[in-house]
């Protein structure tokens, strides 16, 4: 340690440049926690032939302590050859200096597809870790080594030389990759707007009868048939509330029955408005058809649920496993009658939207 203020004790040593040597660096910017360094003078670039010269902010004194960056590039040519089958990176581990290295660490990642062999550090072979690091979207994964140095110094032979392979697919990969991303995004969105088209044509669209798409009564149906599935669906909250003891029988009574007035309202409109939409045309009877069937083989379903509950519950008819796997079975079978009727009633209002924007 040094005291600025004795005299007797202090040295004067400070380190105001430091020279790193490496051929050909190339775009070399070097930096501290403040920004980038300045050139140390016009005649002295940061970069030359074979050094690269940084000029420090502040000068170093015995015992003090700083963080620099130094980044460059070299080129592709000059450290990277290829030997019969393999790849060869030449290169220095890390540009050499006049300080001793007490310890580094060198990360070398290489290109995806390439399958690393080995390392050498002057004559001697490298102990290193092999790893892998993803790449950009996660496409593949590519090789990675590390390794560890002690104890470096301005006169150790610090050329590494490393070989590996490359796959022949390697430099396409990516590209198809991203070429398979990009198709099947065209293709999904050419197949929404041709089914989309399908549906409206399907339904009812064409020059000669458009002018007979009764829109107002397409939209009454699909309103009133919301607001009937609504109320059915608020119908069976109400039962399975009372079934669980959540709500009181008084209260129980006096909901139930308002719902099947108003469902009783509102079934009686949607039947008037189905027969109309039926005589228009054949495409609507259609559609309103295939609507009803779905709902009865719904109810049928329902039927069957409230029939396998009574022998599982009260009866005792059945084994608990059985019960279960049938159950979800007639489940699955209402979820696809009700994923029907909603693709019809989706066709019906894309054909409003499409009358609409005419």
């Amino acid at each position: 340690m040094y005291d600025l203020l004795n005299s007797h004790i202090f040295a004067t040593i400070a380190i105001q440049r430091i020279h790193l040597y490496i051929d050909n660096a190339e775009e070399v910017t070097f930096s501290d926690h403040l920004g980038t360094l300045p050139e140390i003078d016009k005649n002295t670039p940061v970069a030359q032939l074979n050094r690269i010269n940084a000029y420090l902010r502040v000068p170093l004194f015995g015992g003090d302590i700083a963080s620099f960056e130094i980044d460059y590039k070299l080129k592709l040519e000059d450290v990277l050859s290829f030997e019969k089958s393999e790849f060869i990176l030449s290169t220095l581990a890390m540009p050499k200096c006049e300080f001793h290295i007490r310890n580094f660490e060198l990360n070398i990642i290489f290109p995806q597809g390439a399958n690393f062999q080995y390392m050498y550090m002057g004559d001697e072979e490298v102990d290193l870790t092999i790893s892998k690091t993803g790449v950009m979207f996660g496409l593949g994964r590519r090789d990675k080594i590390t390794a560890n140095f002690d104890e470096v110094s301005y006169f150790d032979n610090i050329n590494i030389r490393a070989g590996y392979y490359m796959s022949d697919i390697a430099y396409f990969i990516q590209p198809l990759i991203f070429a398979l991303v990009i198709f099947l995004a065209c293709l999904a969105y050419v197949g929404v707007r041709v089914l989309r088209k399908d549906v409206i044509d399907k339904v009812i669209v064409s020059p000669e009868t458009r002018d007979e798409v009764p829109i107002d009564l397409i939209q009454d149906f699909v309103e009133k048939y919301e607001e009937k599935s609504a109320l059915h669906i608020r119908v069976t909250t109400l039962d399975e509330y009372r079934r669980k003891k959540k709500v009181k029988a008084k209260e129980y009574d006096i909901q139930k029955k308002i719902f099947e007035v108003k469902l009783r309202e509102v079934i009686s409109q949607l039947d008037k408005t189905k027969r109309d939409l039926k005589q228009i045309s054949r495409k609507y009877y259609n559609v309103i058809q295939k609507i009803e069937i779905n709902e009865e083989k719904k109810i049928s379903i329902e039927r069957s649920i409230q029939d396998l509950r009574i022998r599982y519950i009260r009866e005792k008819q059945i084994s608990k496993n059985a019960y279960l796997r049938l159950l979800k079975d007639y489940q699955g079978q209402i979820v696809k009658f009700e994923r029907d009727i909603d693709r019809e009633i989706i066709n019906l209002r894309l054909l409003i939207e499409h009358e609409q924007k005419e």
